[in-house]
């Protein structure tokens, strides 16, 4: 049990780390999440197929996420983003303070404090107003519970963990892996210290694997059964060739603070390695497990974050507690000087927000093309008056994806497929890099903007620009009256 000093330190922690997390509304999926939300609560039921996506394949939608998306709607209600920005920062907040109270009885005061707050600084960006900050959460819990009991205790609270965390996030499909990571490295230690009755002693009460086979049955435990199961793994399968960031790799050049981590995160595994006393084997696969698939993928990195200082605990050294803190404090002030103002709420400013109000009052109608970034955005601002062509949901536009990445390189098959999809309006990020192009006259070569080329002013109407995206209505879809007002293109520019 921790002593009233440490719980007093995680409390004090937790506030600070909450504060330090506020911030405005900045997932590109939390929208089409919300709208979920408001979906199954509108209808009593989880949608069989897809009702937000024009492109999306009509196969039945596998929602891994959908307990998340049923609690986020009712806060969203209540509070409006405000409160989901505050519960974000609680959230996390109480993960890292939570993670502290574990890992300071290992490492030490000062150790484990400083820890936390290395891996809150990589955790920050990662974990905002998504279900994958739940799943990062009950990533901690499993390894503590894993820790702290054993026997029966430990089966039946990780079957029950396993069971709410398959209906919150995917990612639950790590959860046997890791129980069967700390059965094994249990039973191998029992082992390696001559224990007759290896697979009877304290902290092996019942059978081997039993704990792994509970946890691997808890995660049918959803509405989809097998299908939940088996879905994840399809789309791993499948993403290599999608325009989604979060599925890229993890390069040093992008990510150098994970690398840092991870360098970091080996040097103590191989101390706590050389600790003949206190072996943690079952940490440091867990960490070389996290490690891999933090690069692997990039939307792995929040989970490698949250386990970090519980991972690495074992091998740390002792520091004294103020100067841990005097490092924790310059750490977080480092990152939310280079981040974002504390303490701000809403929606972040990378999204089109006077853009999309503008398309509203024009009150035009029809399918939006946007990039699968805003589509979320743009599901919860129009549906059900209007649809979005696609959104950040990978596993429902796999056969799409193939088609577009047709379409992006052959000006005919761009145009069929806005025709296809009978595409009237669209939103588009004006930012994205120029296009170059070759004059098949002269074989000369030029960049042009990325929304010229595919929005051409001779067919698509400018009727709304903010700082991020320019909204354009296809002229042959709207009477030449109606565009008129809303025509940009016709507007004499102001002198400079």
């Amino acid at each position: 049990m921790p002593s009233a000093r440490l719980r007093w330190i995680a409390l004090l922690l937790t506030i600070a780390l909450a504060l330090l997390s506020v911030a405005p509304i900045r997932s590109n999926d939390y929208f089409w999440h919300l709208a979920s939300g408001r979906w199954m609560w509108e209808h009593h039921a989880l949608p069989e197929r897809d009702p937000f996506g024009v492109a999306s394949t009509p196969i039945r939608w596998i929602d891994g996420e959908w307990l998340f998306q049923a609690a986020l709607w009712p806060l969203q209600e209540a509070g409006g983003h405000t409160a989901v920005s505050l519960a974000c920062a609680l959230v996390l907040g109480a993960l890292f303070g939570g993670v502290f109270l574990a890992s300071a009885p290992v490492a030490g005061t000062g150790a484990a404090l400083l820890a936390v707050v290395a891996g809150w600084c990589g955790a920050v960006a990662w974990l905002t107003e998504r279900p994958s900050t739940i799943a990062a959460a009950l990533l901690a819990m499993l390894i503590v519970l894993l820790r702290r009991l054993d026997g029966w205790r430990r089966v039946l609270a990780v079957a029950a963990l396993v069971a709410l965390w398959v209906d919150v996030h995917p990612s639950a499909l790590l959860a046997p892996v890791v129980v069967a990571i700390f059965e094994l490295a249990d039973r191998l230690e029992a082992r390696r210290t001559g224990d007759a009755e290896a697979g009877l002693d304290r902290r092996v009460r019942v059978p081997p694997l039993v704990a792994t086979t509970c946890a691997s049955l808890a995660l049918l435990v959803n509405p989809y059964g097998l299908a939940a199961v088996r879905a994840p793994l399809r789309l791993a399968s499948e993403v290599r060739g999608f325009r989604n960031v979060e599925w890229g790799p993890s390069l040093p050049t992008a990510f150098p603070y994970l690398y840092v981590l991870v360098l970091a995160g080996a040097l103590l595994a191989l101390r706590a390695w050389r600790r003949i006393d206190t072996p943690r084997l079952a940490e440091i696969v867990v960490l070389a497990l996290l490690t891999t698939m933090a690069i692997a993928y990039r939307r792995n990195q929040g989970l490698f974050f949250a386990a970090w200082p519980l991972l690495v605990a074992p091998g740390l050294p002792r520091l004294r507690p103020a100067l841990a803190a005097l490092g924790s404090a310059l750490a977080c002030a480092a990152v939310t000087a280079f981040t974002w103002p504390p303490l701000q709420v809403g929606i972040d400013e990378h999204f089109p927000v006077a853009a999309v109000e503008r398309l509203r009052a024009s009150g035009l109608q029809g399918t939006i093309y946007t990039p699968y970034g805003l589509g979320g955005f743009l599901i919860w601002s129009f549906y059900p008056q209007r649809r979005v062509l696609t959104d950040g949901r990978n596993e429902l536009y796999v056969a799409y994806q193939a088609e577009y990445e047709a379409a992006v390189r052959d000006k005919a098959r761009w145009q069929a497929l806005l025709r296809r999809y009978d595409v009237r309006l669209a939103v588009f990020d004006y930012h994205l890099p120029p296009v170059r192009i070759v004059d098949p006259r002269s074989g000369r070569s030029h960049l042009v903007p990325a929304f010229a080329l595919y929005f051409p002013v001779r067919a698509w109407a400018p009727i709304a620009v903010d700082r991020v995206a320019m909204v354009f209505a296809r002229r042959d879809a709207f009477p030449a009256a109606t565009l008129a007002p809303l025509d940009l293109s016709t507007r004499p520019r102001s002198p400079r």
